[in-house]
């Protein structure tokens, strides 16, 4: 592989990010002007978490410690979220049995917010773990 093909998949990953940021905002949009409801903040939260790192890739994705960043990021809210996501949708089948609508605590609640909270957790231990290389 040598480098020019390298360099034309690198760009097209980051015309597909530009295209997946705009459903993406358009749904973290639509949700804001609702009007806030508790219940939805959570899908508020990870849509923007994911259009922001997409636009990112998009716009910045050629700058290596964006790159590096963006990784931070996007590891810390796919691991944290993933996370939240089981303990929310296990949880309450283990601790209240008899409930039929226990898993969706973590589809609705916990695992947009444990993407969009672990998604700002990574960006800070990158940036964290940047200044500490300096």
């Amino acid at each position: 592989m040598n480098a020019e093909s390298g360099q034309s998949n690198f760009i097209l990953l980051r015309i597909f990010a530009g295209i997946a940021a705009l459903p993406l905002s358009g749904l973290a949009v639509s949700f804001v002007r609702t009007g806030f409801d508790l219940f939805w903040a959570g899908f508020i939260l990870s849509f923007f978490a994911a259009a922001s790192l997409c636009w990112w890739f998009a716009f910045r994705g050629h700058v290596a410690l964006d790159r590096v960043l963006m990784l931070h990021a996007l590891v810390g809210g796919v691991v944290i979220g993933g996370i939240s996501f089981i303990a929310g949708f296990v949880g309450p089948m283990i601790f209240m049995p008899k409930s039929n609508q226990g898993p969706m605590l973590g589809i609705f609640i916990t695992g947009p917010l444990g993407f969009a909270a672990g998604a700002v957790i990574g960006l800070i231990v990158g940036v964290v773990r940047h200044c500490r290389r300096r």
